[in-house]
C-alpha cells in the first residue's frame, strides 16, 4: 500500500491549534486539504509522528552467522594466482 507525504512543518503547526479550539478531525483535515487519516495519525502521538523506521523484510542470518561468513570470507586464499 503507498505511503502518502509527511505532513510538514507547516501544516503540523497547524492542527495542534485547531484541535485546541475544538475542531474535529474531519474539520482539521479540510482546513489543512489533507487526509483525516494523517490527521489523526498526527494528533496520536505528535512529537513522535514520522519517526518510525519502515520495517523490511527480515533477514534469514542472525548476528553471529553474519560474523561467521565474514569471518571465513577473510580467511579465505585468493584464487586469481
Amino acid at each position: 500500500m503507498a505511503r502518502g507525504s509527511l505532513l510538514n512543518d507547516i501544516e503540523k503547526e497547524n492542527i495542534l491549534p485547531f484541535s485546541d479550539a475544538g475542531l474535529n478531525q474531519t474539520e482539521i483535515a479540510r482546513e489543512i486539504g489533507r487526509s483525516r487519516n494523517v490527521v489523526a495519525n498526527f494528533l496520536i502521538a505528535p512529537d513522535e509522528y514520522g519517526s518510525k523506521k519502515s520495517g523490511g523484510r527480515p533477514t534469514k542470518l542472525g548476528k553471529w552467522e553474519k560474523i561467521r561468513i565474514m569471518m571465513m570470507a577473510s580467511n579465505s586464499t585468493d584464487s586469481r594466482d
